[in-house]
This record gives C-alpha cells, sequence and structure tokens, in this order.
C-alpha cells in the first residue's frame, strides 16, 4: 500500500503554537519529531492504534502526561518539558 505517512521530523524549525491534533491522526506513523521548537499547551492525546515508535517532543514548553498505554520509545526531557511523565524509556 502505498501513501501512508510513516515518518514526519519537524525538528529546529522554530514552529510556534500548540500540536496540532490532527496530527495523532496519522495511525500509520511511526517517527514523530516535533523537538526544539517553540511548541506550548497540552501534548494531544495519542489514539490506542496508534503505530508510533519514536516520539520526539523535548525543549518545547508542553505540558500533560503520556500514559504507559502508548508502548513506544520516547525522547522526553522532563526539564524541557515541564510535565509529569508516565512513559516507558528505552534503555
Amino acid at each position: 500500500m502505498g501513501g501512508e505517512l510513516r515518518e514526519l521530523r519537524l525538528s529546529h524549525n522554530h514552529f510556534t503554537g500548540e500540536i496540532p491534533e490532527c496530527l495523532m491522526k496519522f495511525i500509520d506513523l511511526k517517527h514523530l519529531t516535533l523537538n526544539n521548537n517553540y511548541l506550548h499547551g497540552s501534548i494531544p492525546e495519542l489514539p490506542a492504534e496508534s503505530q508510533l515508535v519514536i516520539l520526539a517532543l523535548h525543549r518545547n514548553q508542553l505540558t500533560g502526561t503520556i500514559t504507559e498505554s502508548n508502548d513506544f520509545n520516547s525522547w522526553l526531557c522532563s526539564p524541557c518539558m515541564k510535565i509529569p511523565l508516565a512513559v516507558p524509556l528505552a534503555l
């Protein structure tokens, strides 16, 4: 099959504002990197059927939690994000 968005790498782009909730609707998305921008607001909820493997949100001003029900490797930096973390981190 073609046309599925698998990777979206948008780090270091000076983006501002909130993370658009529509980004979380790409259930075939495996890599989402939004780190090192100027994003703020809440982290949108990930759908249960999400195939996300890597989520990089560090060095933004985001709030919220990502629950352990999402089984992915996450590059999160709590002091940078100022959020409580409930994420399984890869060793």
